[in-house]
């Protein structure tokens, strides 16, 4: 676990950088492409070599919890204020 964090920390004083330098050169549709190439790269031979923990099974939705009623009263009221905030930013 100690890895993994200072990983992360380590990959945000690396590509931050990193990531303004290829922007300032390249531009932000390049910048993107060749960010996500080497995201590809890394993380698929990754993929390979990490295994999952014995006994692991992943956890799938229930698609109960979207039939409540507080469930879709969030969803549509949620979905209002985005609406209302567009319209107010598109005027």
């Amino acid at each position: 676990m100690g890895v993994a964090l200072s990983g992360s920390g380590a990959g945000g004083l690396v590509f931050a950088p990193v990531t303004q330098a290829l922007f300032d050169h390249w531009g932000a549709p390049a910048t993107l492409r060749i960010l996500g190439v080497w995201n590809f790269v890394v993380l698929i031979p990754f993929s390979f070599v990490i295994r999952r923990p014995p006994g692991y099974s992943p956890v799938r939705p229930s698609l109960a919890l979207a039939k409540r009623g507080a469930f879709i009263l969030q969803v549509c009221t949620t979905t209002r204020v985005h609406l209302r905030a567009a319209d107010r930013s598109s005027s």
